[in-house]
């Protein structure tokens, strides 16, 4: 169970550490821990990997002159730096119970369902009633319970966007995406629905926020946003006190926007004084917020949006759990649409467990832009395959970018595989 920071003696912990190598010196059983470039820049999805065959080796020094390796050493962490992040016990391990495409035919009623509820758990609290608890933790474990049998299914309706209830859907996309990231980290169950509750319940003071200011198709002025940010104090106050409230919900409510630097709001807190949960609230907020379509502007790709998150880790961010999440999300998730080398567009329905910048495709645009029925592409048979020359991937696109819609193209039959 992921816990706050809590204040403790300094001790001496094993700690990893790098070493600089030339790829000349490479060998089977190391684990590179860092490239020496971005890793946006090379065909690999994350840097972190083992060596585990001489293939592996290869590739690395085909994109890299020198990595560094992890080596383990004794080092003395002061009490205030520590944070507990997970008790000292084997972490769960979580697999695909159910393929994506049958997990999805049972949970899109549901996902429809929960965009509706939540909308409607939002609108009452801003009427001035009480915030139904029950029905945040019924859609929260019900979200779990997908998210444990698969983790793409809602992944991908989670691509659906819609400006005009952008509040709602965005509070409930934050909860998916928490609680996939906890299965990432195989975070025990208890704590993946601890976590959907903070990110359900991270906005809920915008609720308080006027209208005007909250939808305003433009930017805010100075003294907008000095109203919106309140949205976090008015949060952590419509939840502390109350028995059937997470405790932990109260503080991410309040310091979701808090940065590690101490340049966020309201408070500018730094580093110790944020605890996991709202680190992890902090990146999911920020990439689905970059990732939406708004009343005032377009949304960005995925992979833009990742890029922003690494710029920042180590100084806004959490530099593990940036690490982590990119991991977490990968290139090219389901759901997104991607360009091709020929100029088609397509959307990508499933992941290469063996080499994830690699998934399957369906095609749904032409190379003059123009709607196709299509069919599914597996790229990792195109890079030697002549007559597939052009479908390689060259761009991750926004949503609704020539004007695609994800709720139009699963209308269509387009499905995950």
């Amino acid at each position: 169970m992921i816990k706050s920071s809590v204040v403790r003696s300094a001790r001496t912990v094993k700690k990893q550490d790098k070493t600089k190598i030339h790829v000349s010196g490479l060998q089977i059983g190391m684990h590179i821990c860092e490239l020496d470039r971005p890793w946006l820049e090379t065909p690999f999805l994350m840097q972190g990997f083992l060596l585990e065959t001489p293939q592996d080796i290869e590739c690395v020094a085909e994109v890299c002159e020198y990595v560094y390796i992890d080596e383990v050493r004794d080092t003395l962490v002061r009490p205030e730096e520590r944070i507990v992040s997970n008790r000292n016990q084997s972490k769960p391990r979580y697999i695909h119970k159910v393929p994506s495409n049958q997990e999805h035919s049972k949970i899109h009623g549901f996902h429809r369902e929960a965009r509706g509820i939540t909308k409607t758990l939002l609108d009452e609290v801003r009427l001035g009633n009480a915030l139904n608890m029950k029905q945040v933790k019924q859609t929260v474990s019900e979200c779990v319970d997908s998210i444990l049998r698969n983790q793409f299914a809602l992944l991908w309706l989670s691509q659906i966007k819609d400006k005009d209830d952008y509040l709602a859907e965005h509070s409930l996309n934050v909860a998916i995406l928490a609680i996939t990231f906890g299965r990432h980290l195989q975070l025990p169950e208890e704590d993946l629905e601890k976590l959907g509750v903070c990110g359900m319940l991270h906005d809920v003071g915008k609720t308080k926020i006027p209208e005007e200011i909250l939808n305003k198709p433009s930017k805010l002025n100075r003294e907008e946003f000095a109203i919106m940010r309140q949205h976090t104090t008015f949060g952590s106050k419509l939840l502390v006190g109350k028995s059937d409230v997470y405790s932990g919900a109260v503080d991410v409510a309040h310091n979701h926007h808090e940065m590690l630097d101490g340049s966020g709001y309201p408070r500018g807190l730094k580093d110790h004084k944020l605890n996991p949960f709202t680190r992890m609230i902090t990146l999911v907020d920020i990439y689905d917020a970059m990732t939406s379509e708004r009343c005032y502007k377009a949304g960005n790709s995925s992979l833009s949006a990742l890029k922003i998150l690494y710029a920042g880790k180590g100084t806004k961010y959490d530099s593990h759990l940036v690490t982590e999440f990119i991991k977490c999300i990968g290139l090219y998730p389901v759901g997104n649409l991607v360009e091709l080398k020929n100029g088609c567009v397509a959307i990508v329905v499933s992941n290469n467990y063996q080499n994830r910048r690699l998934p399957r495709i369906h095609l749904v645009v032409n190379e003059n832009k123009k709607p196709v029925d299509g069919y599914v592409i597996d790229t990792a048979k195109v890079k030697n395959n002549e007559k597939m020359a052009g479908y390689e991937i060259v761009n991750v696109l926004p949503a609704g970018c020539h004007g695609l819609k994800l709720q139009e193209l699963i209308e269509r039959g387009i499905k995950l595989e």
